[in-house]
């Protein structure tokens, strides 16, 4: 068992006579020394942790962000798709009207504009298939555009969430680094005590 022994001369006129001596058991001072460093141990490893947890809270915040800001990208490339579409619906509205026209040009012409007729109407249609087909696209950019709505949306919530994450991962760290100086001075106390 470690101890602490202490002695103390005893004189008698100028004469050693004996010696005084005790010893002070440590059992209780290294196990509280033990449980110190364990604490000690457990806090710079939260530490470590905590600081792990920010550091991915900040990357994750700074993603979002980015995630945030090529999404708006692709919404406003979404708007200038969404123009082209309205150009393409107009350009089919005259070609319909052009081929409305030859068709009755080609009725007037009667029997010589019967193979004009048969050209127009094919125009029509086609004019018809590209504006059809002009709406599926504009339904589909809605579509791309409400989901890019959503998905801002949710990455803003993500920003809010992870950068509120990382400050509570730095107080975290605070706390622990204000237990890690207790415990320090705990030990040093307990040095001075024993």
């Amino acid at each position: 068992m470690p101890i602490n022994a202490y002695a103390f001369p005893v004189y008698e006129k100028d004469k050693l006579v004996g010696v005084l001596a005790f010893g002070k058991p440590l059992d209780k001072e290294k196990k509280l020394e033990g449980y110190i460093d364990t604490v000690r141990q457990i806090v710079m490893n939260l530490q470590d942790k905590s600081h792990v947890i920010a550091s991915h809270s900040e990357e994750l915040a700074a993603t979002s962000e980015e995630i945030h800001v090529q999404s708006q990208k692709a919404l406003e490339d979404s708007e200038k798709t969404n123009e082209i579409t309205q150009l393409i619906k107009s350009i089919s509205r005259q070609t319909n009207l052009l081929g409305l026209n030859a068709s009755i040009e080609a009725a007037r012409a009667g029997q010589h504009g019967a193979g004009f007729n048969i050209v127009a109407k094919e125009v029509r249609k086609m004019s018809n298939q590209t504006a059809d087909s002009a709406k599926e696209i504009e339904t589909s950019l809605d579509n791309v555009k409400n989901n890019i709505g959503n998905l801002q949306e949710n990455m803003k919530q993500i920003t809010i969430a992870s950068t509120e994450e990382a400050k509570l991962a730095q107080d975290f760290s605070e706390i622990i680094e204000s237990l890690n100086n207790i415990t320090s001075n705990l030990y040093a106390f307990t040095k001075e005590m024993f």
